[in-house]
């Protein structure tokens, strides 16, 4: 007949080692997490910059195209009225980025003009992390990490092609 405190305690030290395995298995998780999603984050931040500001250069292409006597416009509402650009760009804000337009005839009552420049810039916290992105009636797309007007973007940011973002490529 086996020894009942025998027993007793290898099943106690099979709850104890199955508990130990468990809460290893739930560290591991925590900590997977905590290294995978702020890359996400990270990369779907990034990236709304950067949509944001290829949307205002097709809506800004667009007006051109249907008002050539007005030329470009400042006026992100004027591109949302028009129904160039979405709702959540004409705001001004987007995820952790601030959106802007100039270089158009500010003189003018309506801000329209044969140039513009467009903008977004990072807000948050940690916008040492992000990248300003910059466009203009050129059409090219450019991003710089220390930025922090359209201008300056477009002077020393580096071009920022067409395919999917790298994360570190700027």
């Amino acid at each position: 007949m086996p020894d009942p405190k025998v027993s007793h305690i290898a099943r106690r030290f099979l709850l104890y080692s199955g508990l130990a395995v468990a809460a290893l298995v739930l560290i591991w998780l925590v900590v997977s997490a905590m290294v995978v999603f702020p890359w996400a984050s990270y990369e779907q931040k990034l990236s709304s910059g950067e949509n944001s500001i290829r949307s205002l250069r097709r809506a800004e292409r667009e007006y051109f195209k249907a008002n050539p006597q007005k030329g470009y416009t400042c006026d992100l509402e004027t591109l949302r009225r028009s129904e160039l650009l979405p709702d959540g760009i004409s705001t001004g804000h987007v995820s952790i980025y601030l959106i802007a337009l100039s270089g158009c005839d500010e003189a003018a009552s309506d801000h329209h003009g044969s140039t513009f420049t467009a903008i977004a810039i990072p807000v948050s916290q940690d916008s040492s992390r992000y990248f300003a992105f910059c466009t203009s009636e050129e059409g090219i797309v450019k991003a710089s990490g220390t930025a922090r007007t359209a201008e300056d973007c477009l002077k020393t940011g580096s071009v920022v092609p067409e395919q999917k973002l790298d994360k570190r490529s700027y």
